[in-house]
């Protein structure tokens, strides 16, 4: 009998342990902003070296100047012909409320004013953005995109 009321007790220990192992799964990949931009946009040239490839040497991003964002990759999407520069946020920009993110290549400082919020999901958190601005100009809602943990415009001339 001892040995059955032991057996019970460690059964019911571990589907309790692997219960709340399910609730509290962790989001791992911290939300995103990108820049994208055609190979057909005259300001690609700005992003790449004279050999063609991406210059990763001087594009970064930033929310202040003392305050460096990782950028994490730059990549040319071949299927949809278009560069892609992805900054790491940290949920930085995705207050609600008017926020500022600098991209910077050889050439020029972007200045991308970003209204965009963080929504709560069963697991984890989705990314929502309102407007943006480059430079002051507005960007239209076709040149704006987010899905998930990743959002950003597509930057046109």
């Amino acid at each position: 009998m001892k040995t059955y009321i032991i057996l019970l007790v460690t059964v019911f220990s571990l589907l309790a342990c692997h219960k709340e192992n399910e609730k509290s799964q962790d989001c791992y990949t911290p939300p995103t902003f990108d820049i994208r931009i055609s190979k057909e946009n005259i300001l690609i040239k700005d992003f790449l070296t004279d050999m063609g490839e991406v210059d990763r040497e001087h594009i970064s991003s930033f929310l202040n100047p003392e305050k460096p964002l990782l950028t994490e990759g730059y990549f040319m999407d071949k299927e949809k012909q278009t560069l892609c520069i992805s900054c790491q946020t940290f949920e930085t920009v995705y207050t609600n409320k008017k926020e500022v993110l600098y991209v910077k290549n050889k050439k020029h400082t972007y200045k991308i004013e970003i209204i965009g919020e963080m929504i709560p999901t069963r697991t984890c958190s989705s990314v929502s953005i309102k407007s943006v601005w480059v430079d002051g100009k507005s960007i239209s809602k076709e040149n704006i995109f987010y899905n998930g943990y990743l959002g950003g415009i597509y930057l046109i001339k």
